[in-house]
């Protein structure tokens, strides 16, 4: 079981409930911030003293700061210190932001705020222990499998073009041209019904507004 734990969020009451959880789960070394600069730099700190932390318990919200945006900081909070395990609880349920934080080993679970985050908090700690992936059942719905697929290469560039407007033809054409492979109309057409089902995408505009949305995230 983890032996320091920091937790971060900006609501007291929050901070306190997930700490009588960690409690109660023998884990008694426990420290709180509640901005993530302060969290940061906590976490720089121990790994100077040689004490560092092995795990993170933290929201995850869309504001900015001066900071950067909570997403941006966790991945410097993974650079930092990549074996770090990291919770993260949030109202986003969109697939795509899950998605694209598993996909780059950012976070190591997902916890919707609207499930039993108790129950789940509980869960969570059990499962990436033992260095598995842990998505709240709320979360979980949307994907085909419980676990997550890895996207090709290809796919991501796919994925990009789509987002910016491109046509599968002009996909292909582009691809052709750069000597990537494959890149075949036909074999465009069949990884884009393949992400469709991938993502539970109605169709090719659902897909685009998927890919939009996780374009920030992993597509490089």
């Amino acid at each position: 079981m983890f032996q320091k734990v920091l937790i971060l969020d900006h609501i007291e009451i929050v901070r306190v409930g997930i700490g009588a959880t960690l409690n109660s789960m023998s884990m008694k070394n426990l420290h709180f911030e509640k901005c993530y600069k302060a969290a940061y730099l906590q976490l720089y700190r121990a790994l100077l003293d040689n004490i560092p932390f092995d795990l993170l318990v933290t929201e995850l919200t869309s504001n900015n700061n001066e900071f950067g945006n909570d997403i941006s900081l966790l991945k410097k909070i993974k650079t930092l210190q990549p074996g770090l395990k990291i919770i993260v609880f949030s109202i986003r349920s969109k697939q795509s932001y899950i998605y694209g934080l598993i996909d780059q080993h950012v976070i190591d679970a997902y916890i919707c705020k609207e499930t039993n985050r108790v129950d789940d908090l509980k869960e969570a700690i059990k499962v990436i222990s033992e260095d598995k992936i842990y998505l709240s059942k709320k979360t979980e719905i949307p994907f085909k499998s419980k676990q997550l697929l890895k996207l090709k290469p290809i796919d991501k560039i796919i994925l990009k073009m789509l987002s910016n407007g491109v046509t599968q033809r002009k996909i292909s054409i582009t691809l052709k041209n750069e000597k990537i492979h494959p890149n075949s109309l036909r074999l465009i057409e069949k990884r884009i019904n393949l992400l469709k089902d991938q993502f539970n995408a109605l169709n090719s505009a659902h897909l685009v507004s998927i890919a939009k949305d996780l374009e920030s995230l992993f597509i490089n």
